[in-house]
């Protein structure tokens, strides 16, 4: 993730409570138009499984197909939303991709460039856009855990 998303607040690295009790009401105070997607990382500790986490949390449509491509384009999409906001919580980030440490760039490649792509402007005019996307990075554990695992795999510039 590049600074600038945390900076603009498109993203957000925070203890799980501190979402519940800070940023949610922070965000939703804004906008009442706003779906929340919970993925839990313990379930998705390899690609397969955080795959099938995202595809069911966000109904993708029967054409995903379960790749890292399938996965940009589907989070560059996402017409069947039918709200203004999207907010994706991945919780327990510390499980995330924990099989398979080496996709977690790859991954955060994708969330990094879906949120830009999504506020700061898209270039589709036929298409339906969402007004914001936002991502939060929550764990149980304290942050500095979430930072350590994050530069342990070599993914400095995402925090």
């Amino acid at each position: 993730m590049h600074r600038k998303l945390i900076e603009k607040n498109y993203i957000y690295i925070c203890k799980y409570f501190e979402w519940e009790e800070k940023i949610k009401e922070e965000i939703i105070n804004n906008s009442n138009d706003v779906l929340v997607v919970e993925i839990e990382c313990e379930n998705c500790k390899d690609k397969q499984s955080l795959m099938v986490e995202i595809a069911n949390k966000l109904n993708f449509p029967s054409y995903f197909s379960y790749n890292w491509d399938s996965l940009d384009e589907c989070l560059n999409d996402l017409e069947w939303i039918e709200f203004s906001s999207l907010i994706i919580v991945l919780r327990d980030t510390e499980y995330l991709l924990a099989n398979e440490i080496y996709n977690l760039g790859y991954f955060y490649d994708i969330i990094s460039d879906s949120l830009i792509e999504w506020n700061e402007g898209r270039n589709c005019n036929d298409y339906k856009t969402l007004s914001k996307i936002y991502c939060v990075l929550s764990t149980v554990e304290n942050l500095n855990l979430l930072e350590k695992e994050l530069k342990k795999c070599d993914i400095q510039k995402y925090i």
